[in-house]
């Protein structure tokens, strides 16, 4: 295929290897598939202020602040992930996780609020059993949310489609260094440089997430 834009020839994508231009005319476009783009398209801007809230919930001092942004964020992205299960039926199982999330995140921030007045022993646990309960659910519903867009967009680019496969194995095992790094700076404060890498790399894993997020939504 030759790109319409610059004329380099190339094949397997619809995203030309040379100058960065969508070609459309081999894109199947049903109407159900036109809803794509645009949903997809507000996807992308919605994480944004979903990885920030994430990143300021980790700070004690602004741990509320971050929980409303945060569940917010998954609120409305749970809601447009479940609208296009009309699409992909994946993207309706990842939106409905989505939504568990938020609810998730409003339950904690009166949870948080106690705790910055004074500590609770019973609270701290129930805060971090939530916490734990919440990665879990997230987890799970990337793997939904990545598959969809990996089928999606398996007949229109399969590079893409196959970066959304291989970032789904990659953010299992970041999660996962996450939780050992977490429990390990727990025996010794020398793991926290452990932890300060998995979340460099979670932070990386996300920067990629937007990038296939809006590389997915100009397919269409």
């Amino acid at each position: 295929m030759r790109c319409e834009s610059c004329g380099f020839e190339f094949a397997g994508t619809n995203i030309c290897p040379s100058c960065g231009h969508v070609n459309r005319e081999t894109t199947v476009v049903t109407p159900e598939y036109a809803l794509l783009h645009k949903w997809l398209m507000i996807l992308f801007w919605l994480s944004i202020p979903s990885l920030i809230g994430s990143l300021i919930s980790r700070v004690e001092t602004l741990a509320i602040i971050g929980l409303i942004i945060s569940g917010v964020a998954s609120l409305a992205y749970g809601l447009i992930l479940f609208r296009l299960r009309k699409v992909e039926e994946y993207y309706g199982t990842a939106g409905k996780l989505y939504l568990a999330i938020a609810v998730i995140s409003v339950l904690m921030i009166p949870i948080q609020a106690i705790l910055l007045t004074y500590e609770d022993p019973s609270l701290d646990v129930f805060s971090t059993i939530a916490s734990l309960f919440a990665l879990i659910l997230s987890l799970v519903g990337t793997y939904y949310e990545f598959a969809a867009h990996s089928y999606v967009s398996k007949g229109a680019d399969r590079y893409i489609s196959k970066e959304w496969d291989q970032l789904w194995k990659c953010y299992i095992g970041l999660m996962i260094g996450l939780i050992v790094a977490t429990f390990l700076t727990l025996l010794s404060t020398w793991f926290v440089i452990a932890l300060f890498c998995v979340v460099i790399g979670i932070a990386i894993a996300s920067i990629m997430k937007l990038a296939l997020l809006y590389q997915t939504a100009k397919l269409f």
